[in-house]
């Protein structure tokens, strides 16, 4: 097998245009701060309910999608996640211990 060195056609951008495009990058991305991140939330009760969940993480931000996780047949999993709508909304969340229907939750970003 012989190897043959082929020229490519396709034009690659300039470092001022790459710059360029990650300023613009910048500008458009949300700041970390804002950016939506997602808990684990494992150790919970098999009775707790996604409206539970809700409701307690609710008071540290917007909540953008909340789960207890269940079984196919329906019974509980143990564990769940929450999204809140900012980095800081979870660093609030993560800072002291959650307690949800009398158990303290084992919670990891």
């Amino acid at each position: 097998p012989h190897l043959v060195a082929v020229e490519s056609s396709v034009a690659m951008p300039t470092p001022s245009v790459v710059a360029a495009a990650d300023r613009a990058k910048a500008v458009l991305l949300p700041d970390a701060a804002v950016r939506p991140t997602k808990l684990f939330l494992g150790g919970l009760t098999r009775n707790t309910t996604t409206k539970q969940l809700r409701d307690h993480f609710s008071q540290y931000g917007r909540i953008l999608d909340c789960v207890a996780m269940r079984q196919p047949d329906g019974r509980p999993r143990g564990f769940g996640y929450v999204t809140l709508d900012s980095l800081a909304a979870a660093e609030r969340c993560l800072a002291e211990p959650q307690v949800i229907d009398g158990r303290v939750v084992d919670m990891k970003r």
